[in-house]
């Protein structure tokens, strides 16, 4: 995800997902956002993942029950269109991590640009997981690796492709 894509929205957004993985694992999002003008668009989002149960045993492999593992991540995102065709954005996370008993909190950060660089040709790129988060559940700390992403977007207009579509029809009469 590019954070500064919130900014190219023109209407309020509200997303909602459910996915029944393999084993009783789950993932589940949810957001919510808000273009703006003036002020820069806003967008809040939550994405769980959560585990069936694991087995879990002794020293001899003796069986003690299950437990279970899960991660959500909760993202505030700010972005801001600085001309027609630049904008910049900002996800603010917390992450929040739970095995068994076991439970840690981490933040971090996303940064984006996108620019429009002709009137169908989109290209971003993102910085994902700057500065953390970084989580411990018991003595070792575990950190999000800091990814360095880029992409393009082609829009192709819907009349071009209708009068292909119906030159193709009106040949094979």
């Amino acid at each position: 995800w590019n954070p500064a894509g919130l900014s190219s929205m023109n209407q309020n957004e509200v997303r909602f997902q459910n996915a029944q993985l393999y084993e009783e694992t789950s993932l589940n999002s949810f957001g919510f956002a808000v273009p703006g003008s003036r002020w820069p668009s806003l967008g809040v989002a939550m994405v769980s993942l959560g585990s069936g149960a694991f087995g879990r045993t002794d020293e001899l492999n003796d069986p003690l029950g299950t437990f279970r593992e899960g991660e959500t991540a909760w993202l505030l995102t700010a972005a801001k269109s600085l001309t027609p065709g630049l904008s910049l954005g900002a996800n603010f996370k917390l992450v929040q991590q739970t095995v068994e008993s076991f439970s840690t909190n981490g933040f971090g950060m996303d940064l984006g640009v996108q620019a429009q660089l002709a009137p169908s040709l989109r290209v971003g790129a993102s910085v994902m997981n700057v500065g953390g988060p970084k989580l411990m559940l018991r003595d070792v700390e575990e950190a999000y690796p800091t990814q360095i992403r880029g992409g393009a977007a082609l829009t192709v207009g819907v009349a071009a492709l209708a009068g292909v579509g119906g030159a193709r029809c009106d040949g094979a009469r």
